[in-house]
């Protein structure tokens, strides 16, 4: 066969961490050796590796190769993995918070058998879940919740009600409270009875703003968001392992990173760093850390399109 044959070396063949070189078979083994490839590899020998530049799709991935590293909790990352990983990135799933139930759901069951709320106002769909996982306990469902105005904050939790046969009446433009509750100051609060269920940690803006506006607000916890136990190594190595981007999607996931990190925190001012929203990013900044990118819409498709474009940018 003649010396100046095409070869071409592919390891991790449309794996995100492909790695392609080409040659010929005079010189393939030494190009070969030079990139330190190293099994599994195929070789492939002949004209068709002169088509690699039109053929190259999967190279051609706007986030092929980059390394992110995804801190959702594990029963909200993959729709965050999937999408990251169909642009050609290679995920690392490091969960700095994990959503647990309640110990005691004595406060919350008290009110779901009477149930005599103006609104119920879900802000994740955690929330969803866990409240009809109550409200099913008790012999109700959806229709239940008849007269009652539902509102969803976020796209996720207008799906989970979705999922549910609920239209919910009220969704916001964006999914920050303050904005949340200057949409809802036009309507009239006035002894409205309303509940606000959530998360333990989750913040009281829209709970203070309705009960100014002369609601009657609730905000009760249904779920519990905590720091996972023992990824202290798995995470340190992640992060020294060399990242291209670190995405935050709540101002815990940040703070639980810092603090599983502890005397590794330095390796984060190293690495470009992605916000899913502003009260996120504020946390970030607030902690020392320099945020690179923030979604426009903060929603997980918003904070996909930014990190996109942001690398799309940077290699102009």
């Amino acid at each position: 066969m003649d010396p100046e044959t095409p070869v071409a070396l592919i390891q991790w063949g449309t794996w995100n961490k492909q790695v392609t070189v080409t040659g010929n078979l005079k010189n393939i083994v030494d190009i070969g050796l030079k990139s330190n490839l190293k099994p599994p590899v195929i070789a492939i020998v002949g004209e068709v590796v002169n088509l690699r530049e039109s053929l190259q799709w999967f190279d051609n991935k706007p986030l092929f190769g980059k390394k992110i590293l995804v801190t959702r909790s594990r029963t909200q990352s993959s729709s965050l993995i999937k999408s990251l990983e169909e642009l050609g990135a290679d995920t690392i799933e490091i969960p700095s918070i994990e959503i647990n139930q309640l110990d005691d759901y004595s406060l919350i069951d008290s009110l779901l058998i009477k149930l005599d709320y103006d609104w119920i106002i879900f802000s994740s769909a955690n929330a969803v879940d866990i409240f009809f996982s109550r409200v099913t306990s008790h012999g109700k469902d959806s229709r239940d919740l008849k007269g009652i105005t539902i509102g969803a904050i976020g796209p996720a939790t207008t799906e989970a009600l979705n999922k549910r046969g609920i239209t919910p009446d009220f969704v916001p433009q964006r999914s920050v409270s303050e904005e949340v509750l200057s949409e809802l100051s036009n309507l009239n609060w006035e002894n409205k009875k309303v509940l606000l269920p959530g998360s333990n940690i989750g913040r009281d803006v829209l709970e203070k703003g309705l009960n100014e506006l002369g609601a009657n607000a609730s905000r009760v916890p249904i779920y519990n968001t905590s720091r996972p136990k023992n990824i202290e190594s798995q995470a340190k190595r992640a992060i020294q392992s060399g990242l291209d981007l670190i995405t935050f999607t709540s101002s815990s996931t940040v703070e639980n990173l810092l603090d599983i990190l502890s005397d590794d925190k330095q390796y984060l001012n190293k690495t470009p760093i992605a916000c899913i929203g502003p009260i996120t990013a504020k946390t970030a900044s607030d902690l020392g850390l320099e945020v690179d990118v923030m979604a426009s819409t903060h929603t997980v498709n918003g904070l996909v399109d930014s990190i996109t474009e942001y690398f799309s940018t940077r290699e102009i």
